[in-house]
């Protein structure tokens, strides 16, 4: 679940060793809960498919949800299923986000749910009301993929999920986990995995008088093994672990297919290529030693989830109920999609809007507000720009896809803060895209996973799009660099250039850079220019100083403006005290080199990622996102002073913000 850039889709996986019943014979089936991915509000809830063999996966309910929550972020993933330490009840614990409502992995890992979604049930078919349970400490960002596994000395569940946390500045993710006899009350979280990097998607298994567990390495992208006699350890690691050296997997899973001749499967979710779990299995889990299996069917692409046994009641009880595609299906996916109500004409403030980009066209006197793409709303699968219209920037019509990412090694994740640009008689789209799957070859010499991000161009004879990539072989800054919020500037002399954000999270003094670009916009010339880093703005933490310790000095959402007077600005966010701030910076020279002086915010109230435009009427104006979570749309009135610009009012009657900054 990813990044201040920590990528991505985060999850643990779970298991539950079975019950004494169970494990003394051979189950009659397995149930496998899951979740499908990001595409619409109902692929981030319970899907439920069962086995005979613990291989053939066929799914329950049509390939429907199971089980819905409408809690919190309105999504599940990462379904664990426990069964009771005495066989009395079922437990089933998940993630509460959605990545598919609220598409910003930034926001997912530093200001995400503290909370987890708990359901019971006696019998696996008939379920609780889910309800919301914040287990996390205050200063998490996220609370990633629980798992629960029951502690026999203490005689109670520990829970145990992946954090990020704001007292070393969501520098990385730590396994935490709490107690509880009955998850309804939890005790204080503790840090339950420490290790030097960042770790997520921990399962812990019990193997008669041992206990096995997995990991993911995310600065390596990698899965470990270790094995202790006692839940509190020693553990230590399984060098022979004949997985160890494969990338681009998460989520392990590990439940034994055969009693009789302790034939273990462990799974791993390929999420570098999307192709879901994959299987290996062993005959000796004590060894490590897997091997690829083969014979194993999915009705689709399983994502992390977990896998319990059953008793032959159990299995008919499910496949009675939830068997039959025609029956018993679940809620109509419209109920539970938060803007299946929204109808043109939309208001600002009821319209999800991070990064909004706004461009008026004077042939059609439309304004197109264009931002990254939902698909419960804007109708199309994928990621990529969506683009609201209005005639008056009060009433807009509901958004329609204009580009899609292409597959490709870049694609796999973002499509954030898109802007369109006219140049020479075409429309230009630039948007950033990553992959956390593919970090850097060598280690960063700074405490941050980094991997590829930039951002790509797209072009259109129209507005409207669609946008077809320019070079599909990936972004135009350095592909060695993690940058995003590409914009284009034209020069006095009237050549391109693409300013962006050099990411904090490899320099840990986040810069603004330039780099030349041809004049068909599809690739760079000559080598960055250095234009100026965070930490140069006096009022940001300006106490502190540059180091490789976990810092914040961020910089991002570059727009250059020119003034009437000829001075040369640049609108840039940032953060103050955890707040995301609206600044500015003015160039000395007038030109894109500098050097550059940095001016007083012009919002805070965690306000950002702003852009200036002029209205069909010539007023100017400045769009920008606030909160940062949750982000909407508010529209400033600007005046234009010749050496800056600076706010007249936050025009309410445009965004009906209820408390405007100014």
């Amino acid at each position: 679940m990813k990044k201040h850039s920590l990528i991505v889709t985060f999850v643990l996986s779970l298991f539950l060793t079975a019950t004494p019943l169970l494990r003394a014979e051979k189950p009659a089936g397995y149930l496998f809960a899951t979740f499908k991915g990001e595409q619409t509000p109902m692929t981030e809830q319970i899907y439920f498919s069962v086995s005979l063999d613990g291989q053939s996966w066929k799914a329950l309910n049509g390939g429907e949800p199971v089980l819905v929550s409408e809690l919190g972020e309105k999504g599940v993933r990462d379904p664990y299923l426990l069964r009771a330490h005495d066989n009395s009840k079922f437990f089933l614990i998940a993630t509460d986000l959605s990545i598919n409502l609220t598409p910003d992995w930034g926001r997912a890992v530093t200001a995400g749910s503290r909370n987890i979604v708990v359901w019971e049930s006696e019998d696996l078919v008939n379920w609780s009301e889910p309800r919301l349970i914040e287990v996390a400490p205050k200063d998490a960002g996220c609370t990633w993929a629980p798992e629960a596994i029951y502690d026999d000395v203490n005689e109670e569940y520990i829970v145990f999920w992946a954090s990020t946390t704001g007292r070393d500045d969501f520098a990385k993710h730590r396994i935490w986990a709490t107690r509880t006899k009955d998850f309804r009350s939890f005790g204080e979280p503790f840090i339950f995995i420490e290790k030097p990097t960042t770790v997520i998607d921990t399962t812990i298994i019990r193997d008669d008088e041992r206990y096995y567990r997995f990991t993911k390495d995310e600065l390596y992208k990698s899965i470990s093994m270790e094995t202790a006699p006692h839940l509190a350890g020693p553990w230590e690691t399984v060098s022979d672990f004949s997985l160890s050296k494969l990338q681009g997997y998460e989520g392990p899973e590990c439940y034994q297919i055969d009693p009789e001749s302790d034939r273990w499967c462990l799974i791993l979710d390929q999420y570098s290529k999307g192709t879901g779990y994959q299987p290996f299995v062993t005959s000796d889990l004590s060894s490590g030693q897997f091997e690829p299996a083969e014979g194993f069917d999915f009705p689709f692409h399983f994502r992390h989830g977990s896998v319990i046994p059953l008793s032959q009641e159990e299995l008919t009880a499910l496949q009675d109920k939830w068997g039959d595609a025609t029956s018993h299906s679940a809620p109509a996916a419209a109920r539970h999609n938060p803007w299946a109500d929204l109808k043109s004409p939309l208001h600002l403030d009821k319209m999800p809007l991070h990064d909004p980009f706004i461009v008026p066209d004077a042939e059609t006197e439309t304004y197109y507000l264009f931002t990254s793409n939902i698909p419960s709303l804007s109708g199309t699968v994928g990621r990529g720009t969506m683009a609201y219209k209005s005639k008056d920037l009060k009433n807009w019509d509901m958004p329609k896809a204009v580009f899609v990412v292409p597959e490709n090694e870049y694609g796999e994740e973002g499509a954030w803060a898109p802007e369109v640009h006219e140049y020479k008689g075409k429309y230009y789209l630039f948007t950033t895209v990553h992959n956390s799957s593919q970090s850097f070859k060598e280690a960063p010499d700074v405490p941050y996973s980094t991997y590829p991000r930039g951002t790509i161009v797209a072009v259109s004879e129209s507005l409207d799009g669609p946008f077809e990539m320019r070079d599909k072989t990936g972004p135009l800054p350095p592909k060695e660099f993690m940058t995003l919020d590409g914009t284009l500037f034209i020069d006095e002399k009237e050549e391109p250039w693409l300013v962006y954000a050099h990411e904090w999270i490899q320099r840990i003094d986040g810069t603004m850079e330039a780099i030349k670009l041809s004049e068909d916009l599809s690739q760079t010339i000559g080598d960055p220019i250095h234009l100026f880093k965070a930490s140069d703005a006096p009022w940001l933490n300006g106490s502190l100083t540059p180091s490789t310790d976990p810092l914040r000095y961020v910089t991002d959402g570059p727009q250059l403006f020119r003034t009437k007077k000829g001075r040369l600005l640049m609108l840039w966010s940032s953060y103050e005290n955890d707040v995301y701030v609206q600044t500015l910076a003015r160039s000395k020279s007038g030109n894109l080199q500098g050097p550059w002086e940095q001016l007083d915010p012009l919002v805070k109230h965690d306000s950002g990622h702003g852009m200036l435009f002029e209205t069909f009427e010539g007023e100017l104006m400045m769009v920008l996102h606030r909160p940062f979570k949750n982000a909407k749309g508010k529209l400033y009135s600007m005046r234009d002073t010749g050496d800056r610009v600076k706010i007249v009012r936050e025009r309410t009657d445009l965004d009906f913000e209820s408390n405007p900054t100014h």
